[in-house]
């Protein structure tokens, strides 16, 4: 069956650039029935000191501030307005560490939050390519994202496989054109 298509620039475009980075995609990630996924790291919170993972919070009469690690944390105390001795914060700190929390009158309350880190979907691409622009016009978005090659199932024959490899044909035929 033929099938005649108006096509955009952008989508010509699209489809010659998935034909074009196909195989060495696919030489470096290895998958068959590829899907480019764009995962952002969730947190989880869990119950106190179930998990190894844990961040700082400090919270003040104006603002909260969380840190991934207790030197973080000590280095914006140190930079801040308020005023602490050393060996106040030092208890504070070993504190933290015990995983006891803490609030000081004039600096604020300091509260431990454990979580389990998690992966969750934000975007889906047929090229790795594409996967990384997005990542780029949408970086001031996402914050610790990855990107992952995922096949799109075990004995998939949905529409989605279909498509994709449809997609890729279109792609070489307008590739060869231009040839």
């Amino acid at each position: 069956m033929e099938i005649k298509l108006e096509l955009s620039d952008t989508r010509k475009e699209f489809l010659k650039q998935y034909a074009r980075v196909y195989e060495q995609e696919r030489e470096f990630d290895g998958i068959a029935d590829p899907i480019v996924v764009v995962e952002r790291e969730i947190r989880i919170p869990t119950r106190d000191g179930l998990e190894d993972d844990c961040s700082y919070l400090w919270i003040t009469e104006d603002e909260e501030n969380e840190f991934d690690n207790l030197y973080d944390l000590e280095t914006a105390i140190n930079e801040s307005r308020y005023v602490i001795k050393n060996k106040e914060l030092q208890k504070l700190l070993c504190n933290l560490r015990d995983g006891i929390e803490n609030e000081i009158e004039g600096l604020g309350k300091f509260v431990i939050n454990y979580y389990v880190k998690a992966q969750e979907p934000v975007a889906y691409f047929l090229t790795i390519a594409e996967a990384e622009k997005y990542m780029e016009y949408q970086k001031h978005n996402l914050q610790r994202t990855r990107i992952l090659t995922r096949h799109m199932g075990y004995s998939n024959r949905g529409d989605l496989v279909e498509f994709s490899k449809m997609l890729l044909e279109i792609g070489e035929m307008l590739n060869k054109e231009e040839e």
